[in-house]
């Protein structure tokens, strides 16, 4: 009940929220064009509650990619970076697309990230002998909506999606809700260099 709750105040705070991001969205598509010259927009295949796929909308931060290059290779990541795009991705612009995914009900705005199923083999891949501890953790993500924010993302850009998505999952109440949602409005201003910064000193 408290966790479909959250999903409906994310939607309403979504519904209030959107003719702003979508203000903000229109000028980094705008800058994208005129300043980098490609396609500002993109989207992917993620996995949702359930374990459901869907198809979620982002900001294209990075070049697109080219015929020697492989898709989140880091070396080729960098080759395809921009300094447009880094500073959208620092300061979350880019998550802004997937508003429309939570209008769409895909997904909410705090909750596990949304994940491609390749990320779950890598996840599998790194933590051999694991692997009834990787699926008990799959298995516990794939209960909740993925989300634009959550307590991994404000904590780590990657590393430890595990730990802290149980931790996560162990305390979904309202307090640290709300904590989520306050400190991913700090990246907008910030970036999430500072805020993940902040979150790691701090006892909350």
């Amino acid at each position: 009940m408290k966790i479909r709750l959250q999903y409906a105040v994310s939607y309403l705070l979504v519904l209030c929220l959107a003719p702003f991001a979508f203000a903000i969205l229109a000028l980094a598509a705008i800058a994208i064009v005129l300043i980098d010259h490609y396609s500002p927009f993109f989207k992917q295949d993620r996995i949702g509650e359930d374990g459901w796929a869907f198809t979620a909308y982002k900001l294209q931060t990075r070049r697109p990619k080219l015929p020697h290059q492989e898709y989140r290779n880091p070396v080729h990541d960098a080759e395809r970076d921009t300094r447009l795009g880094l500073w959208l991705q620092e300061h979350g612009i880019d998550e802004l697309m997937q508003f429309i995914n939570i209008l769409k009900g895909d997904m909410t705005l705090v909750g596990p990230r949304a994940l491609m199923e390749s990320n779950y083999h890598d996840i599998l891949a790194k933590n051999p002998g694991k692997e009834q501890y990787v699926g008990v953790w799959a298995y516990r993500r794939w209960t909740r909506k993925p989300a634009i924010t959550g307590w991994h993302q404000i904590h780590s850009s990657g590393p430890g999606i595990i730990r802290l998505d149980n931790e996560y999952l162990q305390d979904t109440s309202w307090g640290r809700y709300f904590l989520i949602l306050w400190r991913s409005l700090c990246v907008v201003p910030m970036g999430k260099t500072w805020v993940r910064r902040l979150a790691a000193w701090s006892p909350f």
